[in-house]
């Protein structure tokens, strides 16, 4: 239900109004639902970063496929 809740913060498309909206849908402060919305940014960005570094030969080019993979979705 959070997720659902939260999940345009992952894209940037949550403003203050969608936070209070959020945040009573969740039974908590507004407050409160930007904090969870950033730490579901930061848990997706290190299960980003996990999955990429699965597909590449080492840690030291995670980065640079990252920076791509995030070029072509742009």
């Amino acid at each position: 239900h959070h997720f659902e809740q939260l999940k345009g913060a992952l894209t940037g498309e949550l403003a203050a109004d969608d936070y209070a909206r959020a945040g009573e849908a969740l039974g908590i402060t507004p407050a409160a639902a930007k904090q969870a919305a950033y730490r579901m940014r930061k848990r997706y960005r290190e299960i980003f970063r996990q999955e990429v570094a699965r597909t590449t030969a080492g840690e030291e080019d995670v980065d640079d496929e990252m920076r791509r993979l995030l070029d072509s979705l742009a």
